[in-house]
């Protein structure tokens, strides 16, 4: 992929298309700055339940991946999609899920912390705030939909029974 097209995909992500315009290519540019790109073949997991990560998020710029918990129906996310995001909010900082790619695609990595620094840097105290926010809100929607379908797998089991 060519810088113009990560950035164009950088600016379809949800987590930079939610923030107020006037800080959207900032975030964008933010990323770029903190990521490494690499590209990803069909059947790799980019992440797997239950593995310790202290600080790794990524950025599914190119391709579709599936994110699977045990207990629950797979997801499939095609790009560009924030991942990795749940695991900062968890105090063992484990994964959440395994995440696999289902074709090949282009994924850029990063540092939490990296993109907290960088963001302090660039934003005013309030813009980063809403940053964390929208952050947040993201990891604990992603969250909320989990615990959903744990709760209907586990009605439908003793509906069955």
């Amino acid at each position: 992929m060519t810088i113009s097209e990560i950035r164009a995909a950088l600016l379809e992500v949800s987590l930079v298309k939610e923030l107020p315009r006037h800080m959207r290519r900032r975030m964008a540019m933010i990323f770029l700055w903190t990521t490494e790109s690499r590209m990803v073949e069909a059947g790799e997991h980019v992440y797997e339940q239950g593995a310790q990560d202290e600080n790794g998020g990524s950025i599914l710029v190119s391709g579709t991946v599936e994110i699977a918990k045990a207990g629950c129906e797979a997801e499939v996310v095609s790009a560009p999609e924030v991942l990795g995001e749940i695991q900062q909010f968890m105090p063992n900082r484990e994964r959440t899920a395994t995440v696999k790619s289902l074709e090949g695609g282009c994924i850029l990595t990063f540092s939490w912390q990296d993109l907290a620094d960088a963001a302090a840097e660039v934003f005013t105290p309030g813009e980063c705030e809403i940053l964390r926010a929208l952050i947040t809100q993201m990891a604990w929607g992603r969250c909320a939909e989990l615990f959903d379908q744990q709760v209907s797998r586990v009605a439908g089991a003793q509906d069955a029974g």
